[in-house]
C-alpha cells in the first residue's frame, strides 16, 4: 500500500508539470536559435527580398515579445516614403498582425533589434 501511494504521488507530482514556453528575451535565442536571419527560412527570405540595392539602406528585422509570444517583423525606415506599418509574424511564419494596428506599441516586451541593413540609415 505503502509503494501504491509513493507512486500515485510521483505521478500527481509529475503530471501537473509544464514546461515554461514563454520566451525569454535575456538568453539571446530567437524562436529557438541564435541566428534567426539565417535559420528562420520565411524571415531569411523577407531579408533577401528587403536587400534590393534602391532600398538597402533602410531595412532592418526586429523581434519582440507580444501577449506572452515572439514576434518578428521587417520594418522600413523612409521618411520620404508613404508605407502601410509591417505585418509581423510569429515564429513559424503565421501572421500576428500589423504593428501599430493590431499590436500596440506600447504591449511590446523585449524588442531588439536582428538584422540591418549594412549601412542602415536609420538611428537605433
Amino acid at each position: 500500500m505503502r509503494a501504491v501511494c509513493i507512486f500515485l504521488t510521483l505521478i500527481l507530482s509529475f503530471a501537473g508539470c509544464k514546461k515554461d514556453e514563454t520566451p525569454n528575451p535575456d538568453n539571446g535565442a530567437v524562436c529557438g536559435t541564435t541566428n534567426p536571419a539565417e535559420d528562420i527560412p520565411w524571415l531569411k527570405n523577407a531579408i533577401a527580398s528587403a536587400s534590393q540595392p534602391s532600398t538597402y539602406a533602410y531595412y532592418y528585422a526586429k523581434r519582440a515579445i507580444f501577449k506572452g509570444r515572439e514576434i518578428l517583423w521587417i520594418e522600413v525606415c523612409c521618411p520620404a516614403c508613404d508605407m502601410m506599418p509591417p505585418t509581423a509574424r510569429y515564429c513559424d511564419g503565421s501572421v500576428a498582425g500589423m504593428m501599430g494596428t493590431d499590436i500596440p506599441g506600447n504591449e511590446l516586451t523585449g524588442v531588439r533589434e536582428l538584422w540591418r541593413s549594412h549601412n542602415g540609415a536609420c538611428g537605433r
